[in-house]
């Protein structure tokens, strides 16, 4: 049998005064144990701890520090012991005490923070690939002469006329129309 830690048995009565810890001798575990009171055990779903182990009071001993005739401990959940020795049941007891739409908030919360963080390191990651590879020898743009550069396929046919960008996604003309902007220097495109 092994005993949990005071810190974590009175960090558990802090925050819900029924919760305690028991010892599962059948499955060699701990367990969460919620002491209700006796006239409501018929009417619970939980299963009645009955004689699986020792339940710990508020201090860590196995004597009882509760009414026996006024609570019933009642099994609620088994707990890993690694989870009970490095104090992760006090965080989960913590966050499962609270409101619920504050914990469906709080983890929507934490997935977008994750989100973002993994969405980051990615991008730094691929900065820092294109960036090495635009330092290599070689990665220069072509040079290529102005009597060979000509205006794309949708510049040529809007000046002909032929294209129509009234059901398109494009944002209004700027002022001057886009005919003075497509055919426009770089400079004067304000």
């Amino acid at each position: 049998m092994l005993y949990p830690s005071t810190y974590i048995c009175r960090s558990l009565a802090r925050i819900h005064p029924f919760a305690r810890l028991g010892w599962d001798a059948e499955g060699e575990r701990f367990a969460l144990v919620r002491l209700i009171p006796s006239r409501a055990v018929d009417a619970s779903f939980k299963e009645p701890w009955g004689q699986r182990g020792p339940i710990f009071s508020k201090r860590g001993s196995i004597v009882p520090d509760w009414d026996l005739l006024a609570r019933a401990p009642m099994y609620e959940i088994d707990l890993a012991v690694d989870d009970v020795y490095s104090g992760r049941i006090v965080r989960l007891l913590r966050r499962w005490m609270g409101d619920p739409f504050t914990r469906i908030y709080r983890s929507a919360l934490e997935a977008g923070r994750d989100r973002e963080a993994r969405t980051q390191a990615a991008s730094i990651e691929r900065g820092e690939h294109l960036y090495r590879r635009g330092q290599s020898s070689g990665a220069g743009a072509p040079v290529v002469a102005k009597k060979f550069i000509r205006p794309t396929m949708n510049q040529a046919r809007y000046c002909a006329g032929e294209l129509d960008f009234t059901y398109s996604m494009i944002p209004p003309a700027p002022s001057g129309g886009w005919a003075r902007h497509l055919n426009a220097p770089v400079e004067e495109v304000q």
